[in-house]
């Protein structure tokens, strides 16, 4: 994949997949509004592995995440997305080499219906930790807190660009909240300074609650909580 500049010149090629493609059709196969790659392979690690239908999943910023193996019968020829069925979901259609004398038999279409992420209805898996998660003494100085954990999701995958934080508290007078940088493996981690202070009348002293948020690419949302806490006394 060569990226355009604007100006009629390319970035420099970056490669995908290790299969032997013969054709290519773009389409939003898993409906994040980001177009993905199709590609028709003569090889691959699909069951059989006498070819396939391989999907890259576009990131939103010119590159790719992949390849998906989905078998495609025998030496799959050319490829091209249309929703056949008319569910709004674009499918594959895969034509085939034609026979060649060794039990292949002439050529012939198949049809790849997308039943695939486009429907996931599984949200991410969220995965949250707060260290400390008691702020002692409440003397009212500032306290980092650190927030870290995982995200994780097995259908569409997760919109890196939604994972997102929050703080409050009781009180009404602490609200950080921030965008989360994932690494390549869902992971994530960040501090935040809060105020160990508390006041009087609070008798489970003063709760923080540290919320993580994200959504998949298929729209599923999910969020998931910890407490961070200013006792009035200290906890044995």
């Amino acid at each position: 994949m060569l990226l355009g500049n604007g100006d009629g010149t390319f970035q420099s090629a970056a490669a995908y997949g290790a299969g032997s493609y013969v054709s290519i059709a773009v389409a939003d196969v898993d409906g994040d509004t980001t177009l993905d790659l199709l590609a028709a392979s003569m090889s691959c690690a699909a069951p059989g592995g006498t070819g396939c239908v391989e999907v890259f999943v576009g990131n939103g910023d010119g590159s790719l995440t992949g390849p998906i193996p989905h078998d495609a019968g025998i030496l799959p020829l050319s490829i091209a997305a249309a929703d056949v069925n008319g569910d709004g979901a674009p499918d594959a259609v895969v034509t085939h080499e034609f026979g060649n004398g060794i039990g292949i038999p002439p050529g012939m279409v198949d049809v790849l219906l997308n039943n695939g992420p486009l429907f996931d209805t599984t949200p991410p898996v969220i995965t949250i930790s707060t260290i400390p998660n008691i702020l002692w003494p409440p003397n009212g100085t500032m306290r980092p807190v650190t927030i870290s954990g995982t995200i994780s999701d097995t259908g569409s995958g997760v919109d890196t660009t939604s994972a997102a934080y929050a703080v409050w508290d009781e009180y009404g007078a602490v609200q950080p909240q921030g965008v989360i940088t994932l690494d390549a493996g869902g992971s994530y981690s960040f501090t935040v300074l809060l105020a160990a202070s508390v006041r009087g009348h609070e008798k489970d002293g003063r709760r923080y609650i540290v919320t993580v948020s994200v959504r998949d690419r298929a729209g599923n949302i999910a969020s998931s909580v910890s407490v961070v806490t200013v006792p009035h006394v200290r906890r044995h």
